[in-house]
């Protein structure tokens, strides 16, 4: 009688947690594409903001979000030969901002890069375009490598 209660007990619990989501999950470029469009993902649908999204070699992404924050995610990885177009829209990512390939912006007030994260890595390149554009760190950021190649300090 006890051992059918632990059993069925066990049961109900494996059911009740198999509709859980546990974790983030990964959404990686199969197409060159807009972020919003379910045919540039793997998953079939764009990545959400507790997500990671991972543009892959050989694909262009192009910010097409509209309004309010902007793209929102949790983890960014842009692989070598991975170029993601911020457009002129905002991208936050809040959480970890791996760049191998190229993510650029045109210039517009809106066209920003922000990181709440903790981690800004990689070897690719940042290229924010215009003076109303920026790239804004909003957190206490450990940077692992940056190789200083045209920087300029503001006056």
């Amino acid at each position: 009688m006890i051992t059918r209660f632990i059993r069925s007990y066990f049961r109900i619990i494996l059911i009740l947690s198999a509709g859980l989501s546990f974790g983030q999950t990964t959404y990686t470029s199969i197409q060159s594409g807009n972020w919003t469009s379910g045919t540039t993902w793997d998953q079939g649908s764009a990545p959400g903001i507790n997500d990671h999204a991972v543009i892959a070699d050989g694909t262009s992404v192009t910010n097409d979000v509209n309004g309010g924050q902007g793209a929102r995610i949790q983890n960014l990885t842009i692989d070598a030969g991975g170029i993601l177009n911020g457009d002129n829209r905002k991208m936050n990512v809040s959480g970890n901002l791996t760049v191998n390939g190229t993510y650029t912006s045109k210039e517009n007030a809106g066209g920003n890069l922000i990181l709440t994260g903790s981690i800004l890595d990689g070897l690719g390149n940042i290229i924010i375009n215009g003076t109303g554009a920026y790239f804004s760190i909003n957190s206490n950021l450990r940077v692992h490598e940056i190789i200083k190649s045209g920087f300029q300090k503001e006056k």
